[in-house]
């Protein structure tokens, strides 16, 4: 009877270290069963487009192999906040890490979603989420007015595409030759966001074409545009800021005009 109380003690004691040590990352496993699910879903229909053969089982061996992978990542995420801290009770080192895990799984959603609607394009989550080059996803989509009235300025998946299109193609390349800061006054706009400011019914803002750049002399970031032949849809050029904007589907006009403020 002694040793059954012992050997009962000793793995309760486990068991309420092991569910304190795993309660802060339950929020992790279930974004990893979401991402899971939703890449098992777009790769079938990817599959089904390319007119390939669905397996089942190895679906699932893949599934329950992504399964084991990110759970040896959570615990390992886990195992190194609980090394460092958790500054001010937010879990930054855990989630620094998922956060990368996480994103390469959502490049492929992302891809395969695309793939199985019959378009070839390639989202690349890092590029919008990273800070090594001069934009992100952040910027183009941060509103005061939208904070204001509660608006939620979300883009789609489209829209997302469109933007990787917009700093990809002309506004990443003109920063380089520019070679000073240059920062988004106005991006993305949702409908609702895009009325509330005033803007045109047909507002480029809101398919993600176009960004109101500010910068310290916008006569001379129009100058390096006109001399680096990158292509533009229309440039607007005013005192504080510079309009650009770039379609990805149609004719982009490389237009000019002067702003009234």
């Amino acid at each position: 009877m002694e040793e059954r109380n012992v050997i009962g003690g000793v793995a309760a004691t486990a068991m309420s270290g092991m569910m304190e040590f795993l309660s802060p990352l339950k929020w992790f496993m279930l974004v990893a069963v979401i991402i899971i699910i939703c890449d098992l879903r777009f790769g079938i229909r990817a599959a089904q487009y390319r007119k390939e053969t669905i397996r089942t089982s190895r679906a699932v061996r893949r599934s329950v192999n992504k399964v084991i992978d990110y759970v040896c990542w959570i615990l390992l995420a886990g195992g190194m906040g609980n090394a460092f801290g958790v500054p001010l009770d937010v879990p930054v080192i855990p989630a620094t890490v998922l956060l990368v895990i996480f994103c390469v799984e959502i490049n492929s959603c992302f891809n395969n979603y695309f793939e199985s609607i019959g378009k070839n394009i390639k989202i690349d989550v890092f590029k919008l989420l990273s800070k090594g080059k001069n934009f992100s996803l952040e910027e183009f989509t941060r509103s005061n007015t939208a904070e204001k009235h509660g608006v939620d300025n979300t883009p789609t998946v489209k829209n997302i595409e469109v933007l990787q299109y917009l700093v990809d193609c002309l506004l990443q390349p003109l920063r380089e030759l520019y070679g000073k800061p240059m920062s988004v006054n106005s991006g993305f706009r949702c409908e609702r966001l895009n009325s509330l400011v005033n803007g045109a019914r047909t507002s480029q803002h809101k398919k993600g074409e176009a960004g109101d750049i500010a910068c310290d002399s916008p006569t001379e970031l129009v100058k390096c545009l006109k001399q680096s032949g990158l292509p533009y849809d229309q440039c607007g050029i005013y005192k504080t800021f510079v309009h650009l904007s770039l379609k990805l589907d149609g004719t982009n006009r490389q237009e000019t005009f002067y702003g009234k403020y």
